[in-house]
């Protein structure tokens, strides 16, 4: 699956598991296993959104320095954005740069995010849990 196309849970579980986390999509929401006190309720599968959610993806943006600009097409509003795959004293080509886009910055940053630790394509399976949590 292409980078770029990710949509909906998709890219929140991408982004968790370029942080190294356990995920999994279950009824359209991506959950991330975490194993510190973080929610109070010790280790467990939390909601993860950081491609609609300013809390889980603006932390990642700012770690990460990408960079985001809003540009109007002929098609309308488009948010890109960029990330670098090596620190910043470490490019010495165009190559290692990372841009995507979305309809929100949110979704362009996380899609940038995730084509920075993994490239344009992702595999195709993720697991998708029905049922209990």
């Amino acid at each position: 699956m292409k980078t770029a196309e990710l949509t909906g849970a998709l890219p929140d579980y991408w982004v968790a598991r370029a942080e190294g986390d356990r995920a999994k999509i279950k009824d359209s929401i991506c959950w991330r296993f975490e194993s510190d006190q973080e929610h109070g309720d010790g280790c467990g599968f939390f909601s993860f959104d950081p491609s609609t959610d300013w809390a889980h993806g603006g932390p990642i943006i700012e770690r990460e320095r990408i960079e985001l600009t809003c540009v109007i097409l002929n098609s309308g509003l488009v948010w890109e954005a960029w990330s670098d795959r090596t620190p910043y004293d470490l490019i010495d080509e165009p190559e290692s740069l990372c841009d995507q886009s979305g309809p929100t910055p949110l979704i362009a940053a996380m899609r940038a995010y995730v084509a920075s630790k993994f490239g344009d394509t992702v595999p195709d399976e993720v697991p998708t849990v029905h049922g209990q949590r």
